[in-house]
């Protein structure tokens, strides 16, 4: 106090440490969550492969069995194929992260000009990826190989019996059902025929378009937040800013003279500690000028809300930290106040919480919070509607003030929270792009299965003169039918997965919108129906190809 000292701010009320912290915390929880999201993924189409693959060696597991080799002995040469997918997708998948870790690191580096930052070669993280790979490979491995020990070895060597069979939910509705032509029918019986895998497909679809989803609806959340703080709330063109406080009115009648101000209001922004019972967040109160035009206060709706002339605004995650509601009372104390030294507390009651996407804040009218302080008539910043040729003079006249801290032109802070946001930019793209990888994996896989399985059947409809493109109508049927099925389970798994990410990716910097918007469905259907029909036109091409006379001649 001697030397003029008259507040600290930790560390942790630094912008640029909020800003890295809220970065490298995003980083983190995507990458526990994510990497899980997609072995799972891998796990069901390695699981669903294995599957047919038990089943169509089913005679020879038969046949080792009787010759003397024990179930350990069979399950350990069935667990060398996950294994060797598992370690050889796992070495690919390491090496590939340790590659794009340098020019992310070099990205990182620019963005938050950090010194010293490199990239290195991680052990670690290396053995996790492998440790990770190899583990859901041998899960997925072990659940087929538990089906191996309940085979006997006479009932393995015999042809599988028919499976029974019970009229599909379509069937129970006789005028939906002969709408379908009869190849149609086949398609649809074929997929409750296997009802596991057809579960197993379902929900790995229903992963894939909400991943889709969600992707989607965090690139229009960018939009969002950029839009919505500075074309329908903050709608001023400049934000001067004070050394310390001033008078509102000498400051209003001054700058208004000023070439090209066509509109000025002051603006009150103290620090200050909100406190409910052991709760308590240290934010920045916001007075603004009664019927403001220039800073808007909106509802749930976009609506702009009058500002109470008692009482305090607050933005939702700021009452969901200090777990307070409308109606509900909050202690306020400010180093502004002329009591702060007696450390006196006021309370103020709760009038409404507002969605707010950039920052935290309380707001009040700047009268009210004048008289919260009990310093009349001031106001630490001015907001100024100015013609656009003239933002350059003011700015130059202005920001060598003595009494002015900064001079901030809406275009330029619009700027910075677009580079802000940058960074998340090329997570959610990587995320489209794995998305769309994964489901064409998980189709492809099913689609060339169900052509493995059902070759005789398939052969025979082309010895019978049917062409390619009517066969494929046998297998896209039923891949129609689970990919429907999963966009359905997909709609509330994209719910559940935006609200899971919209908790852990928000912050005091960013809030991150809950609402998925209908363009991020319709984004996400028309990504899941490309998958498909890239998948299905590589499965045409197999069918164009296959030697149904060899087939045919084959012996069972």
């Amino acid at each position: 106090a001697p030397y003029g000292l008259q507040s600290i701010f930790p560390q942790k009320d630094q912008t640029s440490h909020a800003i890295l912290q809220g970065e490298l915390t995003n980083l983190a929880t995507m990458a526990n969550s994510l990497p899980m999201v997609f072995l799972g993924v891998s796990s069901i189409i390695l699981y669903t492969m294995l599957r047919r693959l038990m089943e169509q060696q089913r005679g020879s597991i038969g046949t080792m069995k009787a010759f003397g080799f024990t179930n350990g002995e069979i399950i350990r040469h069935y667990l060398n194929y996950p294994l060797f997918i598992g370690g050889v997708g796992g070495v690919l998948g390491g090496l590939s992260g340790v590659g794009s870790a340098y020019p992310l690191t070099t990205l990182y580096g620019e963005f938050f000009a950090l010194p010293g930052l490199e990239s290195t070669f991680s052990i670690k993280y290396f053995l996790f990826g492998m440790v990770f790979s190899l583990g859901f490979s041998l899960l997925s491995g072990l659940k087929v190989s538990l089906d191996i020990l309940r085979l006997d070895p006479t009932e393995a060597m015999r042809a599988p019996a028919p499976l029974s069979t019970r009229k599909t939910p379509f069937e129970k509705i006789p005028h939906l059902w002969q709408r379908f032509s009869s190849l149609t029918q086949m398609g649809l019986r074929n997929a409750f025929r296997v009802p596991t895998r057809s579960i197993f497909t379902i929900v790995g679809m229903a992963v894939v378009f909400s991943l889709m989803t969600v992707s989607w609806s965090l690139n229009n959340m960018m939009d969002k937040l950029t839009v919505y703080q500075f074309r329908e709330i903050q709608t001023y063109d400049v934000k001067i800013a004070f050394n310390s406080p001033t008078f509102s009115e000498s400051l209003r009648y001054t700058l208004a003279h000023e070439p090209g101000v066509s509109h000025v209001e002051p603006l009150l922004e103290v620090p200050a500690t909100l406190r409910n019972q052991w709760l308590e967040k240290d934010v920045a109160l916001i007075g603004i000028y009664p019927n403001s035009t220039l800073y808007h206060v909106l509802n749930q709706k976009g609506e702009k809300i009058p500002l109470p002339s008692d009482g305090i605004i607050l933005s939702e995650r700021l009452a969901k930290l200090l777990n307070v509601k409308k109606g509900d009372l909050i202690l306020v104390e400010s180093p502004f106040a002329r009591n702060y030294e007696e450390g006196q507390e006021k309370s103020l009651v709760v009038q409404e919480v507002v969605p707010q996407y950039i920052g935290i804040n309380g707001f009040m009218e700047i009268g009210t919070l004048q008289k919260l302080l009990e310093q009349e008539g001031i106001a630490t910043s001015a907001i100024l509607q100015v013609y656009e040729g003239d933002i350059g003079a003011l700015k130059k006249k202005y920001q060598d003030a003595d009494l002015v801290g900064s001079v901030e032109s809406v275009k330029e802070s619009l700027a910075m929270v677009e580079e802000m946001i940058e960074t998340y930019g090329f997570t959610i793209y990587f995320l489209a792009v794995l998305a769309g990888v994964a489901g064409f994996a998980l189709i492809y896989t099913s689609n060339i299965i169900s052509l493995s399985e059902r070759q005789r059947e398939l052969a025979s409809l082309r010895v019978l003169g049917l062409t390619p493109k009517e066969i494929m109508v046998v297998i896209s049927s039923e891949q129609w039918l689970l990919t429907s099925c999963g966009i359905i389970l997909g709609i509330p798994l994209s719910f559940a997965l935006m609200e899971g990410m919209a908790v852990s990716m928000s912050s005091d910097l960013f809030a991150i919108p809950k609402e998925i918007p209908l363009g991020a469905f319709a984004g996400a259907v028309g990504g899941t129906l490309f998958s498909v029909w890239v998948a299905q036109t590589r499965a045409y091409r197999k069918v164009k190809t296959l030697p149904f006379v060899e087939i045919l001649a084959t012996k069972e």
